[in-house]
């Protein structure tokens, strides 16, 4: 697996394989890193770097969250706290805090930006049709976990774009 560091210009997430939920972040150096779900309506992710693995859960109804745990262990070492449309907030168990903004006209491209408000990075899908997204570091991208932000940020991407598909099959039932 190709390292972070080495990462230059953009990324872009894509399916692993037909039919699962299984992605990979690829650049030009090779897969950059992973994100799989095992169930099918499961919110547990599992994402994989050269920099660490980690597993993601959505938690909470009223006030969703989703826990980031080091693959293996029980303990959170980061909390991202979700508010209307998708933005909010990771609070790390160092103290370190990142927000998470949407931009554009439909609110789909995504910016991390660390607690100066420096943009850390953009995860831009291609189209609402595909499950391709581009990934841009910004200038505040050294010294951060931009592998556990972009395998974070991916995957509320993918959450939101199941409840979408979800929302959109009710509707058309009712």
């Amino acid at each position: 697996m190709a390292t972070f560091s080495k990462f230059t210009g953009n990324a872009t997430w894509k399916r692993a394989g037909r039919g699962r939920r299984a992605f990979k972040l690829d650049n030009p150096s090779g897969t950059v890193a992973t994100l799989k779900f095992r169930r099918a309506l499961s919110s547990l992710g599992e994402a994989q770097a050269r920099d660490g693995e980690w597993t993601f859960k959505r938690v909470g109804f009223l006030r969703p969250r989703v826990t980031v745990r080091e693959a293996g262990s029980d303990a959170d070492i980061g909390v991202f706290h979700a508010s209307l449309g998708g933005d909010g907030t990771l609070e790390m168990a160092d103290g370190s805090t990142f927000t998470r903004s949407s931009r554009g006209f439909w609110h789909a491209r995504r910016v991390w930006r660390d607690a100066r408000g420096n943009e850390v990075m953009v995860v831009e899908p291609k189209s609402v049709l595909t499950s391709t997204a581009t990934v841009t570091l910004g200038e505040a991208s050294k010294g951060t976990p931009v592998a556990l932000l972009a395998c974070l940020g991916y995957y509320l991407t993918v959450l939101a774009a199941d409840e979408d598909a979800s929302t959109a099959m009710m509707m058309s039932m009712g």
